[in-house]
This record gives structure tokens, sequence and C-alpha cells, in this order.
């Protein structure tokens, strides 16, 4: 078992390594996600989204990246709403692993919610330029806005020289 276990990990440390995404490069990308969100600890709504994007490398590892984000927002014991939100922030590749931030800038109605958002995932390489997606992400509301949201997701991304 202890053998499994060290070649698992062999492998695993070798496919982090072996990832290097180039200056220049640009990427393409979707997720589907659902989160549960909370205001000063209590639960408030559920979400899902779905969210293409699309990154440009501005060096090696290093992108800038543009998203739109579609979700259907459902509140504890209100009718649910549907946004949209458009976001822009950079992320840092380290393999196949990822950390990123970001600023989110929905559109609800009438609302001023703006939040900053940390991602981290891993990349699964399913062929030389095409990779599932899998990540988190915590946002946290800026100013007034009290709101903090933890989703997990999946999605893919192409990488295009």
């Amino acid at each position: 078992m202890r053998k499994i276990r060290f070649v698992t990990f062999l492998l695993v440390m070798v496919s982090i390594s072996l990832a290097q995404f180039s200056a220049g490069q640009k990427s393409l990308d979707g997720g589907v996600a659902w989160a549960s969100n909370s205001n000063d600890g209590e639960k408030t709504s559920t979400q899902l989204t779905v969210d293409p994007s699309l990154s440009y490398f501005i060096m090696n590892n290093i992108s800038i990246d543009l998203t739109y984000i579609y979700y259907k927002y459902e509140p504890e014991n209100e009718d649910s709403e549907e946004m949209t939100a458009f976001g822009a922030g950079a992320t840092y590749y380290l393999g196949n692993l990822y950390f990123g931030g970001s600023w989110l800038d929905p559109n609800a109605d009438g609302e001023e919610d703006t939040y900053a958002a940390a991602e981290v995932g891993y990349l699964y390489p399913l062929s030389q330029h095409v990779y599932l997606d899998l990540g988190g992400v915590y946002l946290m509301g800026l100013g007034d806005n009290k709101r903090e949201t933890i989703g997990f997701g999946f999605g893919v991304r192409c990488f295009f020289p």
C-alpha cells in the first residue's frame, strides 16, 4: 500500500512540474458551480453559476482574466432571481495548480454590490491543450456588502498558442 501511495505521489508531482504556460498564450474556459451563501454566519441563499472567461498570459504562468457570470440566485424563503456579473483579475499558475484573485461587479436590480474573489484550483490534463478545471472560490463583499460565498466547481479550460 505504501508503494502505491508513493507512486501516486510521484505521478502527481511530475504532472505538476511539467505544465508550463507561456507569455502570449490564450485560454478560454467555462464552468458550472453551486454555492451556499451566508451573511454574518446565517444561511441566506444558494446559487447556480455558469461562467465563461477569457485569459491572456502577460508573462510565463501569469494571466490576466476577464469573466462574464450568469447565476440564478435562490434566497431563503423568497422568490429566485437571475443576475449577471462582470469581472477582471489575474491568475498565477504553478504547474497544474493555480491561484488567482479578481474583482466582480454584479448587475443586480439597483444594488451596488462589489466583491473581491480568491480562487484556487487544479488543471487535470485531458489532452495537450484541454484540461478539466477543478476549483474553489471565496467571494467577500466590499464596502457595506457583508455577503460571503464559498463555492466549488468544475469546468473545461482550453489553451491556445
